[in-house]
């Protein structure tokens, strides 16, 4: 969509992220999370919560940790409809589950 030059969506971004998510490739959900805001569209916690999903679904605890981390900063300074919710941390906790890490979820903001 975007190299044939139409306007992509908060939708559109959210639907290829998602994609990624459910197929467990967190490096190819945050590339396109990272489209998303260079073309100007401002994510939203759905966006956010489908890379988070896709770090879960890899079992990569450590990723997930850092983008929420990186969520709950930018949703404060710049981006207060990308707010982390029940959804966002209970991604992260299955994140540490899959991961072998259950003590890790202690650290937890």
């Amino acid at each position: 969509m975007l190299d044939t030059g139409l306007a992509a969506t908060e939708i559109s971004f959210t639907s290829v992220i998602v994609a990624y998510a459910k197929a467990g490739r967190p490096k190819e959900a945050g590339k396109w999370l990272q489209r998303m805001l260079d073309s100007n569209v401002n994510p939203d916690t759905i966006a956010c919560n489908a890379v988070l999903l896709a770090h879960a679904n890899a079992g990569d605890a450590e990723g997930a940790f850092h983008l929420l981390r990186h969520f709950e900063t930018r949703a404060r300074d710049e981006c207060p409809n990308a707010k982390p919710d029940e959804c966002s941390y209970n991604t992260v906790i299955s994140a540490c589950a899959r991961a072998g890490r259950p003590a890790q979820v202690e650290e937890a903001p």
